[in-house]
């Protein structure tokens, strides 16, 4: 009670803060209501904030925003946003899920209990008495773990008008097992603010341990589609409900492509998407008392204003689709549409490298077969967990490269060639924006049956200095199915002894950035990162690729290119 006691007093200060480091340009006095205690259909009582505008004429009524917690923060998490927007006219609502701080119950990861608290939390703000609510104008916002039941339960719950999702996700499976992949790093950082300030299920731990392990897969990924709000697509597109998201591109957690991918698949005619350089969270958290002034809100407010208080904001005019550009924060590049038909996707045939420093990124002309471009040959290298390049300090490098402006650099030229390879295209002839998600094909035949891959994208200057701009995981467990072989080749391995060759596919974190003439295009693969968790540490372990296969034997690299 002691420590409720404190945390209430501590979140009174911070609204009399905030209070005090808004702009005085309020519409409406308001009601602050905090340490509410909201019960679920299950009993358990959730802790919960409100903040209510006081009509100024007769039958004035006001939209419901609900904000549900981040994982890890606590209730007052959203209190700048809920105080500076319910002085301009909205009910606002944010509260502390299940499991957390001094809510009741165990967390539930986006589960069903959560999902079914939203609609709980809904149903109690219509039912007060007094606010003066439109029960037809109803807005769900989170960020990260706020965003996904935003989304949610946009599918699942008809009074939803809206949702808006900053760095949410489409596939919770793709955020910690990605290319089955599994996310160590950010995975552990969970689990240990789960520790903390939550109260884990017995549960949660045992299925993190199977994805490290490579066990009872098939539970752990229905488990996290029942999670995923692109599970439930088929209602999102038969609801039709606007959409909203912002994602970050050096986001290691809720990766963009994944969300872009997601995006895509939103068949509703209103949706926008905003992809910004940071990592998981940091292009939103700036805008959460408005210190300073954040794009990401800022945008998300003109959409809120449209669907929810039809206002002509301008926001339904803007392109829906707008990345920030890596090289200067203060640029977006704008798309009507995504796919965008200005967008070329190059395709690149690999060679080998032989005896050389590196081996060759060859364009594939239009229309021309992968495989006539490239040399046949074929290089190998071993497991080490040091090979010259890197995917950069899990956490710390991503945050220096954003906001210091100190990318993550590797001597190209120095890679040790037994344990790492690099590929490059000649000098690019002129400026090029690389914007989306480049992806790859890999032809190889492994020594063990188990092995991981991290491919990383660079662009490199005269000197052989590579400046990191994409990075994809991809690992083979004895049973993945990211990867294919043909039955003729099962079985003649089978015959030798030997694991078949494999066909992997990987896919590249979005990005938007710009490569200079005289600069060159870079790709590299080796078989260690420290953000993930290899399948296999045996120094033994050797992958050995192959090039200019017939038909589609090729290996490929696509990327997302425009001259500028």
């Amino acid at each position: 009670m002691r420590s409720h006691a404190i945390a209430s007093a501590a979140a009174a200060l911070l609204v009399v803060l905030v209070c005090c480091a808004l702009p005085a340009s309020a519409k409406y006095s308001v009601e602050w209501k905090s340490d509410l205690k909201l019960t679920m259909a299950d009993g358990v009582v959730l802790d919960a904030d409100a903040c209510v505008p006081k009509s100024q004429k007769a039958g004035e009524t006001f939209p419901l925003i609900v904000m549900p917690n981040s994982w890890g923060m606590p209730v007052f998490e959203y209190v700048g946003k809920v105080l500076e927007w319910c002085e301009n006219g909205y009910i606002m609502v944010e509260y502390e899920t299940r499991g957390w701080y001094f809510s009741g119950g165990e967390i539930d990861t986006a589960g069903f209990l959560d999902q079914k608290d939203v609609s709980t939390v809904i149903t109690w703000a219509l039912a007060q008495q007094g606010w003066n609510q439109n029960a037809d104008k109803i807005g769900m916002l989170g960020i990260s773990y706020g965003a996904g039941l935003s989304l949610l339960s946009a599918a699942h719950d008809d009074r939803v008008t809206t949702a808006v999702s900053m760095s949410g996700w489409g596939d919770i499976q793709n955020a910690l097992w990605e290319n089955q992949s599994p996310s160590l790093v950010w995975g552990e950082l969970l689990m240990l603010l789960g520790k903390l300030v939550g109260k884990e299920t017995p549960l949660l731990s045992e299925m993190w341990h199977d994805l490290l392990t490579h066990h009872n897969v098939s539970y752990v990924k229905k488990w996290a589609s029942w999670r995923s709000p692109d599970h439930y697509l088929d209602l999102l597109n038969k609801r039709q409900v606007p959409i909203f998201m912002s994602n970050n591109m050096e986001d290691r957690l809720f990766k963009p492509q994944s969300s872009l991918g997601f995006w895509e698949a939103l068949e509703t005619k209103n949706k926008f998407m905003l992809l910004n350089q940071g990592i998981h969270a940091t292009a939103e958290l700036g805008g959460l008392v408005d210190l300073p002034h954040n794009f990401v809100w800022t945008k998300a407010r003109l959409w809120l204003d449209y669907w929810l208080r039809g206002e002509p904001t301008g926001i339904m005019e803007e392109p829906p689709v707008q990345f920030q550009l890596r090289n200067d924060h203060s640029v977006r590049v704008l798309f009507s549409q995504w796919p965008d038909h200005t967008v070329e996707r190059t395709r690149f045939a690999l060679s080998p490298r032989g005896s050389g420093t590196f081996g060759g990124l060859v364009e594939i002309k239009r229309g021309a077969a992968a495989a006539a471009a490239a040399a046949a040959g074929s290089d190998t290298i071993s497991f080490a967990k040091t090979s010259g390049m890197t995917a950069g300090l899990p956490v710390v490098g991503e945050i220096l490269q954003t906001f210091v402006d100190v990318p993550i650099l590797a001597e190209l030229r120095l890679v040790r060639r037994q344990h790492g390879i690099v590929y490059t295209t000649p000098q690019l002839a002129q400026n090029t924006r690389l914007c989306g998600s480049p992806n790859m094909t890999l032809h190889l035949q492994p020594s063990q049956q188990n092995f991981q891959i991290v491919a990383y994208l660079y662009k490199m200057d005269s000197l052989g200095i590579g400046t990191l701009l994409s990075h994809s995981p991809l690992t083979r467990w004895a049973d993945s199915q990211n990867m294919t072989e043909t039955a003729e080749a099962a079985a003649a391995a089978a015959a030798a002894q030997q694991p078949a060759p494999t066909v992997g596919k990987l896919n590249f974190r979005s990005l938007c950035a710009d490569v200079d003439a005289g600069e060159h295009l870079a790709l590299g693969i080796d078989m260690y990162a420290l953000l993930y968790k290899p399948s296999n540490e045996d120094p033994n372990l050797k992958l050995t690729f192959s090039y200019g296969g017939s038909g589609d034997g090729a290996v490929v690299l696509e990327l997302p290119l425009n001259a500028i």
